[in-house]
């Protein structure tokens, strides 16, 4: 397999970029129409059904009223936010509004789900908090770890030839322990503030997680 097949096959996710010198929204906790406690950080009331624009600057970690470190997140957690939030901007609940609410509510509901569907991914969630510091990912990150280079493009060929569904399950586990290690030391150098290093170890982590969807699909095919 060609070094230039190898990188065309993970393609780098974009996010809406945003400075780390970015100043945070100011979110309201009570609605400005009637008064009453809002049930989440989105500015909807669903006691008099007033609904105001998001501030442009909120990230999804305002959102779900998440803290951005560490990075390591309670996925079940995160699940029960999004649906809490979910509810409010959900198109049913809107149905019988005026068409400029049910647009700025279909607007909401967009943005919450891009939120849940980043924040829950490993990979997602690095990108992302990486945009927030001004080191997002491009098309034009590329390995120079050689070694790592040919380890994937080997490992990639044993998928190919593999014969039986033991030896696509074995190397399915093998991939799935080198992602956990990348998802570690991401979480750490997160933590250190090294953002070189999560950099480097997102981009791993997209080339394994492309080893892991070529075993599943060749399991699938079985």
């Amino acid at each position: 397999m060609s070094l230039s097949r190898l990188r065309l096959l993970v393609r780098p996710r974009s996010f809406v970029s945003l400075t780390s010198q970015r100043l945070y929204s100011t979110l309201p906790t009570t609605c400005p129409s009637c008064g009453k406690p809002l049930p989440t950080r989105i500015p909807i009331c669903p006691a008099c059904s007033h609904i105001a624009p998001l501030p442009s600057t909120t990230t999804y970690y305002e959102l779900f009223e998440l803290p951005e470190s560490p990075y390591i997140i309670d996925t079940k957690d995160l699940r029960n936010r999004f649906l809490r939030t979910q509810r409010l901007t959900h198109p049913d609940a809107w149905s019988a509004k005026p068409e400029k609410d049910k647009a700025a509510a279909a607007t909401y509901s967009s943005f919450v789900n891009k939120g849940y569907e980043t924040l829950r991914s490993p990979l997602k969630r690095a990108e992302y908090l990486l945009s927030l510091r001004g080191a997002e990912t491009g098309e034009t990150d590329s390995l120079e770890d050689q070694h790592f280079i040919m380890e994937i493009m080997e490992t990639r060929e044993n998928v190919e030839e593999a014969e039986t569904r033991n030896d696509l399950e074995t190397l399915l586990s093998e991939n799935s322990e080198q992602m956990q290690g990348e998802i570690d030391t991401i979480s750490k150098a997160f933590g250190s503030g090294d953002l070189k290093t999560a950099k480097e170890a997102s981009v791993r982590l997209k080339y394994r997680l492309g080893v892991e969807e070529s075993i599943n699909a060749r399991l699938h095919d079985m």
